[in-house]
């Protein structure tokens, strides 16, 4: 149930989701974020790495991999709905 976030478009539409996300150039020492997508400014995207109180801005176009992740109550959701679905 993961899904690719490929576009600055993409960014926007799932702020406020969870996401894993890496790049080819470091940030700060970093590749590897992991935390919730707080939208896009320009081309960058901002980021909220878990634990962090700060947003990180990450360069687009230094974007190797980006996926959503579901969180526990997504999850949860999603098989409490398959559960209610009946089959005749």
């Amino acid at each position: 149930m993961e899904r690719p976030l490929v576009t600055l478009e993409d960014f926007v539409r799932y702020a406020g989701y969870t996401a894993k996300v890496e790049l080819y150039d470091a940030v700060n020492a970093r590749k590897r974020f992991d935390g919730v997508v707080k939208g896009v400014d320009g081309e960058d995207i901002l980021f909220r790495q878990t634990g962090e109180a700060e947003d990180w801005r990450l360069p687009f176009d230094s974007l190797k991999a980006a996926r959503r992740i579901l969180s526990d109550a997504e999850y949860k959701a999603i098989i409490k709905a398959k559960e209610q679905i009946t089959i005749d």
